[in-house]
């Protein structure tokens, strides 16, 4: 049964999909709400030189985010081909963006480009195995360009493993949930 609560973070959140002339919900998707993702852009320090790069990002809520801001480059990748391809349409069509470049690429966090990039996104796409392979992938990347990164975790099941990422300084809270507890961490790059 859905609450009221609920029911008025779907409005709002629809609200806010029309104001910026996107469509980022469905029944097979449910993304951050518009809430919760203004909270945590507030406290994301980003720069015009910033890439930011959601892995696992849906139809592109967070990424349409993003690209409001004054940044080099916003890109995703998603697994789901029609969420990947509605991510890129709203991203295309999206009312008032700054960033200089955009796009998103349908297909495995595995094969995902992650060269280039600062500020990394992620809501738990995926855990075990795979999670650790991922961060790991884009630890070497960081190292490699020598750049300074953040990586924003929200809905942290696995924080684990950026825990003891050694090329992670210890988080951030940027959001706890109701009761407390963590539900968006801000790593740095150590």
């Amino acid at each position: 049964m859905r609450t009221l609560r609920s029911a008025l973070v779907d409005a709002n959140d629809h609200v806010w999909d029309g104001v910026l002339g996107i469509e980022t919900s469905g029944d097979d998707c449910r993304p951050t709400s518009y809430h919760v993702l203004r909270k945590l852009f507030a406290a994301l320090p980003l720069q015009p030189d910033d890439s930011f790069m959601d892995i696992g990002c849906g139809r592109g809520r967070v990424l349409c985010l993003a690209a409001l801001q004054p940044i080099a480059r916003v890109s995703g990748v998603e697994i789901v081909q029609h969420h990947a391809e509605a991510a890129q349409r709203n991203l295309a069509r999206l009312r008032g963006r700054k960033a200089q470049a955009f796009g998103v690429m349908a297909g495995s966090a595995t094969d995902f480009d992650c060269s280039g990039g600062t500020v990394f996104y992620m809501y738990n796409p995926f855990g075990g195995d795979l999670f650790a392979s991922v961060v790991g992938r884009i630890g070497d990347s960081i190292r490699r360009g020598q750049r300074p990164a953040q990586v924003v975790y929200v809905n942290p099941v696995c924080r684990d493993v950026l825990d003891h990422s050694a090329w992670l300084q210890a988080p951030e809270v940027l959001y706890s949930d109701r009761a407390g507890k963590p539900a968006a961490l801000l790593y740095r790059s150590a």
